[in-house]
C-alpha cells in the first residue's frame, strides 16, 4: 500500500477514534510512536527529513507523532501532525517535524536551547 493511500486510512481511523473519545468525553488524543517503531505512517516521512538535515539515527532518542486539531463549533478537526524528535545533542527542547493531515512535511523547528543546523528556533 502506498503511503499516502495508508495516511489517508489512517486519517480515516483517526476521525473514528475521535469520533468515539468526543462520545466518552476525551478531548485530546495523543499518537506516541517511539523511534525504534513504525507505527504511525507521519514516522516514515519524520525520519526521512532527519536523514536530509544529517542528523545521525544514534543522536535520536525518540520521536512522537501527535495530531494536531482546529477547533470548530462543537467538534474538532485533524489538519496535521507534528513529530517531536528528542535528539541526544539537545539537552534542553526538541526538533519539531511540522506535516499535513497526509504526513507531507510542511517544515520543521526547534524548542528551548535545542540546534540543528539549518533549522530555524522557535521564539
Amino acid at each position: 500500500m502506498a503511503a499516502a493511500d495508508t495516511a489517508r486510512a489512517w486519517e480515516r481511523d483517526v476521525k473514528r477514534l475521535l469520533t468515539a473519545a468526543a462520545v466518552l468525553g476525551a478531548g485530546f488524543l495523543s499518537l506516541p510512536v517511539s523511534a525504534e517503531t513504525d507505527d504511525h505512517p507521519c514516522s516514515v516521512i519524520a525520519k526521512q527529513r532527519l536523514a536530509e538535515l544529517g542528523i545521525d539515527t544514534g543522536d535520536v532518542k525518540n520521536i512522537r507523532v501527535d495530531g494536531r486539531f482546529q477547533s470548530r463549533g462543537q467538534g474538532s478537526r485533524l489538519v496535521g501532525f507534528d513529530a517531536w524528535v528528542a535528539l541526544g545533542s539537545c539537552s534542553q527542547g526538541q526538533l519539531v517535524i511540522v506535516m499535513s493531515a497526509r504526513c507531507r512535511q510542511m517544515t520543521e523547528f526547534t524548542t528551548g536551547s535545542c540546534k540543528v543546523p539549518g533549522v530555524e528556533g522557535q521564539c
